[in-house]
């Protein structure tokens, strides 16, 4: 009711107030870059195929290649003009040739629950995008002890693994470890077994691609584009190479972390 609403305002109300006397280091982390108004001199591109003006950085030529030097972990693209196709390199390299920018979605839930069956998926090596899928074997009545094999739906047969050890798939991708199951959770929760044998699943994909899509999307009103994200904070070098099309660069925003994480680490 509105007595209901009004309190819970009240309640929330006084987390939204400033606090100048807070130090809030998040301004330093976000840079914005307004290319309509002022593209920087570090940038390296030929400035006969490239245009800058009011509506801010342009080009309709293919192959004409944008070096875009920043201090960051990500960087986004603004474009909301014209309709392109791009290949974007990162230090020299296409991004899904670099560990960190993959990831692993959460591992589908067990038949008798609807958490998870597994908490955490490691990454190694060079991963390619694909279905991952975990077989349960044989279980345990208190889901403690277990035996499974694991495919995926590109690479194949990944070998077998139990509840004693750390299990690395036989490509070197996947690494799983005891702690990061969770089936003996799910019989305790739901005092009943699991029925064996039962598949857990998950997905392995970039988080950016290699090929980027600009131009005016009613599903991405605001035109932004991650076009890298997962480096360790520092300086890198993005290449934008124009495929075809025509490119309109309104703004770009740098993000930092504020530290340096190791790439093994940003896998996970």
């Amino acid at each position: 009711n509105n007595h209901g609403g009004e309190l819970w305002g009240a309640i929330q109300a006084r987390h939204f107030e400033v606090q100048p006397e807070m130090n809030d280091s998040s301004t330093d982390r976000v840079e914005r870059l307004d290319l309509r108004s002022d593209v920087p001199t570090s940038w390296q591109f030929d400035e006969k195929l490239w245009k800058a003006n009011e509506q801010g950085l342009k080009t309709d030529q293919a192959g004409a290649s944008l070096l875009i030097a920043f201090e960051g972990s990500r960087l986004d693209v603004i474009s909301r003009g014209g309709r392109s196709v791009a290949d974007v390199k990162i230090n020299g390299e296409a991004p899904s040739q670099l560990l960190s920018t993959w990831a692993a979605t959460l591992p589908s839930r067990t038949p008798i629950d609807y958490r998870p069956g597994i908490n955490r998926v490691k990454i190694h090596g060079q991963p390619v995008a694909e279905t991952w899928t975990l077989t349960v074997d044989s279980a345990s009545e208190n889901g403690e002890e277990y035996t499974f094999s694991l495919k995926g739906s590109k690479s194949g047969d990944q070998g077998r693994g139990d509840h004693t050890e750390v299990f690395r798939s036989k490509n070197g991708i996947i690494e799983l470890r005891p702690e990061w199951f969770a089936l003996a959770n799910a019989v305790k929760i739901k005092k009943k077994p699991l029925p064996v044998p039962f598949d857990l699943t998950w997905e392995v994909f970039p988080m950016v691609p290699d090929q980027v899509e600009f131009g005016a999307d009613p599903k991405n009103p605001s035109g932004q584009t991650t076009l890298i994200q997962g480096l360790p904070s520092g300086s890198h070098q993005l290449e934008l190479i124009p495929q075809e099309g025509d490119i309109h660069l309104e703004e770009i925003l740098v993000f930092r972390t504020g530290e340096t994480v190791p790439e093994e680490d940003t896998s996970e």
